[in-house]
Order: structure tokens, then sequence, then C-alpha cells
């Protein structure tokens, strides 16, 4: 190979490279919102019968089509009214008159501009 041909394909590459960053980056920016932080926290143990739930994402929650729902330890499921006051990038809920047993927290989340995320938060009430 000449210099040129070496300078030329080494020019190449890395312009194939940059649109693949590029690429990337314009990718994970249109991906679902992620969680940061939940309370309860997964697998966690709490000690009281009424706590409030709270879900912070990485965007903000379209809450008209979001929701929380509580699966009870008898296998019942319980839809949870959102709290509206909370920053727009959490969806929060308070749940009372719980008892000692294993519970999953259900969620769906609509980020604006993006698509519906759903997932489950286990923890225990003792």
């Amino acid at each position: 190979m000449t210099r040129f041909s070496v300078r030329a394909a080494a020019a190449i590459m890395s312009a194939i490279l940059m649109a693949g960053a590029d690429g990337s980056a314009a990718l994970a920016a249109k991906q679902a919102s992620i969680i940061v932080e939940s309370t309860p926290a997964p697998k966690a143990t709490v000690t009281t019968s009424e706590i409030t739930i709270d879900i912070h994402f990485t965007s903000k929650i379209d809450r008209h089509y979001s929701r929380l729902m509580l699966m009870l330890p008898n296998g019942r499921q319980v839809d949870l009214a959102s709290i509206s006051s909370v920053a727009p990038d959490h969806l929060s809920a308070r749940a009372s008159s719980l008892t000692p047993g294993d519970y999953t927290l259900r969620w769906e989340a609509l980020p604006v501009g993006k698509k519906l995320v759903k997932g489950e938060i286990p923890f225990t009430v003792k």
C-alpha cells in the first residue's frame, strides 16, 4: 500500500467509527426511560404497614398513561392512585394496611415522547 492509500483508509475508517458513535448516541437518546431509584428498593424489607411508593425515572413521565399496581401476598392486585404533586420524572403512590408478607409493585410508565415501559419491584413487609 502506498502512503496515500494508508492515509485514505485511515480517514475512511475514522469516518465510519464517528458515524457509528453518533448513531449509538442517537439510539441511546431514543431508548426508554430507566429507573434511577425506587422506594421501596428491589428486594427490600419494610417494617411499617404504611409506605409511600416512589419510582424516580431518567425522564419525564406522562402520568395519564402510567400506573402503579400492588400485588398482595394473597395474589390479589390493587391499583394505586398516583400522587400528582411529585416531580414530573417520578411515579408515586401511598399504600396502607400492609400485612406481613411478600409484595410485588408492578409499574407501567409512559416516558414523554417514548414507548411504554413496564417492570416489577418485589419487596417484603415484616
